[in-house]
């Protein structure tokens, strides 16, 4: 992911920035893909690197079960860090890295790349505006769905051989203490793998925060409220799509309504689309609007960069990413899944 995800993104933006260095315990690996990059130094790990190269912004790309073990490691270098969402593996550990981000007086970018895409920003935008207008009346529900489908979209199988594979064995992965058991640690990572995306989209959208109420014991209904009394639902693995990505968002207004359509996370050169109706007593008029082809992730990097230079503020806090640790929590407690099972 840091090379697919990332760092060929970065790559397309060389007229805005310079990737001078790469880092990874595989040094074979790395020095591949410095080679393959036209990236001038590799290393085998992120402290030599650090203390020989001058930059300006650190991409940590690193699995978030990581997290609290090495982000607090790079606080020090006083350097604005990239890292993947979500905030951490475990509230526990979410909490202690949270503290870590706020004493250090870091600035932290975390990878909700759905924010980034062109149609989500213009849905945003146009929410607020209905909302602080009231020209379309009060908000009432909005409605999340993300059915399992083909993430990567084809480009992303068929692009220039990524060097990924290594012999190392890698470090075993600590966590702070917690009285979590097996059963609640394995449905906790499922959830936030695969749906805090989603999670994080509602505050987006909204502008809220939110609790959750319900939770379906088949595991495929979240239903929340926001703090204005609004009701939320996510709908998670209804059907599988296995040829096509079916993310969406709707959002319903007295008088309108707002339908966001997300491509999938891997696709290359297309954004989401948004889709508005106009409710009046003489008719409904309906209008679709597209944008230029650029991904998501593409838009993230542009963004990353603009925050290293002060000029971007509409990123994750990291306040707000532990907000959606909570979240997951709330929704293992609905599903009557106890910490301690």
């Amino acid at each position: 992911m840091g090379q697919a995800a990332h760092l060929e993104h970065y790559l397309l933006l060389q007229d805005h920035c310079e990737v001078v260095a790469c880092s990874d315990l595989d040094l074979t690996r790395a020095e591949l893909v410095a080679q393959r990059n036209g990236i001038p130094r590799a290393f085998s790990n992120f402290e030599q690197m650090l203390s020989e190269i001058d930059c300006d912004g650190i991409v940590a790309s690193q699995g978030f079960q990581r997290h609290h073990e090495w982000v607090r490691d790079l606080l020090p270098y006083n350097k604005p860090i990239f890292i993947e969402k979500p905030l951490a593996a475990s509230i526990p550990a979410g909490e202690q890295l949270l503290d870590d981000i706020r004493q250090a007086g870091a600035q932290v970018f975390i990878g909700y790349h759905k924010r980034s895409d062109p149609a989500s920003v213009y849905a945003k935008s146009l929410l607020r505006t209905w909302q602080d207008s009231g020209e379309k009346g009060t908000l009432h529900h909005i409605r999340v769905s993300m059915p399992p489908g083909d993430w990567t979209q084809g480009p992303y199988r068929f692009r220039r051989n990524i060097p990924s594979q290594t012999e190392l064995s890698f470090p075993e992965i600590s966590q702070p203490d917690q009285i979590h058991g097996e059963t609640y640690k394995r449905q906790f990572l499922e959830f936030v793998n695969y749906y805090i995306h989603q999670v994080n989209l509602i505050r987006f959208l909204s502008g809220q925060d939110y609790q959750v109420t319900y939770a379906s014991r088949n595991q495929r209904l979240l239903i929340a409220e926001l703090e204005d009394g609004s009701s939320v639902c996510l709908e998670m693995a209804t059907h599988s799509s296995p040829i096509d990505w079916q993310e969406s968002a709707e959002c319903f207004f007295d008088h309108a309504w707002l339908r966001l359509r997300l491509p999938s996370p891997m696709i290359q050169l297309q954004a989401g689309t948004v889709e508005t109706c106009d409710l009046n007593h003489q008719r409904q008029d309906i209008t679709l609007s597209s944008f230029p082809p650029e991904s998501a992730m593409l838009c993230q990097a542009r963004n990353f960069l603009n925050f290293i230079r002060g000029d971007y503020q509409d990123n994750c806090s990291v306040e707000d990413a532990y907000k959606d640790l909570k979240v997951a929590e709330q929704y293992l407690a609905a599903l009557g899944v106890e910490p301690g099972l």
